[in-house]
């Protein structure tokens, strides 16, 4: 099993590098069913703790 992790820190990247990676509600849905379709990804999910 493998797990493929990426994340930003509010203490050591800008606001700037922070708003390219939001996605609204319509754009993690359509990531999720993206990241789903491949044939080696069993479960996916999008994790967002701050900046909704």
């Amino acid at each position: 099993m493998a797990f493929i992790v990426v994340g930003l820190n509010h203490k050591t990247s800008s606001i700037e590098d922070r708003e390219k990676f939001y996605l609204s509600t319509k754009e993690r849905e359509c990531l999720l069913s993206e990241m789903k379709s491949f044939p080696g990804i069993i479960e996916a999910f999008v994790l967002s703790t701050c900046n909704y």
